[in-house]
């Protein structure tokens, strides 16, 4: 298998996955047994809580690909980020403070807060459109209003988002109405990714195997080793994914 893990906390000493290199070597090492040959790391830009900066995230990235460079690993590991939204991303967006998963192009990854969308949201990401920035919004089945109603997010799918849901969530892991949202939205064709969210070695593991597995059951398997083959792969080169 050469699956690409757009959505993973791998950088150590980041924000909450690993701490020590150590720590994020064994992700790797595990995410490789589970099939994955590139992968993305995307450290959580949150501001007050992580105030990771795109240069703070490119020297580690860098000193994490000698590592693996030394080791000998040939798991190919790039960066973004997990940028929550806040009303500053826009700014930052347009500064190119942003990690983009396509540099200099246009696809993010956008968190919402868990519990509720903020007041206004849609319209920041009508104006992040706007401004030529195609938001991919992550694991949005964890989002308590998208839970009462998948359909909250149709306006976010119109102004032209895509969305990437986590493999333990397709698979169960994180309880049955998470589950449930989850093929919703697959059989909607709104999902474009599957990805790990991968945070440590013995907690939110760096799998997609049991995401991909359980996927297969309700979209089929051509369709959903798109979502961590094709899809992933136009994603870093830049590409529609519509």
């Amino acid at each position: 298998m050469n699956w690409i893990d757009i959505h993973c906390h791998l950088l150590p000493a980041m924000d909450d996955g690993p701490t020590t290199m150590a720590d994020a070597m064994a992700m790797v090492h595990m995410a490789m047994a589970d099939g994955t040959r590139q992968l993305v790391a995307t450290p959580h830009i949150h501001p007050g809580v992580f105030d990771n900066t795109l240069a703070g995230i490119r020297q580690s990235h860098q000193k994490f690909c000698q590592k693996l460079s030394d080791e000998g690993i040939t798991l190919e590991v790039g960066f973004a980020a997990e940028v929550r939204l806040t009303p500053s991303v826009l700014g930052e967006l347009r500064r190119g403070n942003i990690p983009l998963y396509d540099e200099g192009g246009s696809y993010f990854l956008l968190e919402f807060p868990p519990d509720d969308m903020v007041a206004g949201s849609l319209y920041q990401v009508e104006l992040i459109r706007r401004a030529g920035f195609t938001p991919i919004i992550a694991h949005p089945e964890r989002n308590r209003m998208v839970r009462r109603d998948w359909r909250t997010l149709t306006p976010y799918l119109q102004l032209g988002c895509w969305l990437q849901l986590t493999a333990a969530s397709i698979a169960g892991l994180n309880g049955p109405n998470i589950q449930i949202i989850c093929r919703q939205l697959l059989e909607q064709d709104w999902v474009r990714f599957i990805a790990s969210d991968g945070h440590g070695f013995y907690h939110r593991q760096p799998i997609l195997s049991h995401g991909v597995q359980t996927a297969a059951q309700w979209i089929g398997q051509e369709q959903a080793e798109k979502l961590v083959t094709t899809y992933p792969a136009k994603l870093l080169k830049g590409d529609p994914l519509s």
